[in-house]
């Protein structure tokens, strides 16, 4: 079975610093499974600015923004300046 993940289809970014506590997203066991970025992201069909998240359980975290009551994947190189 192939399972290939829907990312989120990002049109625009901005760095936009978040100014809350990140030490309250932490879980006891020391990961996290909403921590806010210092991105934002307009998506396909939508003209609102959308935070982008990360869960992390292991080694690794992985982005993500909350579109339409779903948890879309966020492709890094969709936030990386083109050169």
């Amino acid at each position: 079975m192939n399972i290939t993940p829907e990312y989120a289809p990002v049109t625009e970014y901005k760095f936009d610093k978040f100014e809350g506590d990140r030490r309250r997203y932490y879980l006891v066991s020391g990961y996290f499974s909403k921590m806010p970025s210092d991105y934002m992201v307009k998506l396909e069909g939508s003209n609102r600015w959308h935070r982008v998240y990360t869960m992390c359980y292991s080694n690794s975290g992985t982005n993500y923004v909350v579109f339409r009551g779903e948890k879309l994947p966020v492709y890094w190189q969709d936030l990386l300046p083109s050169s």
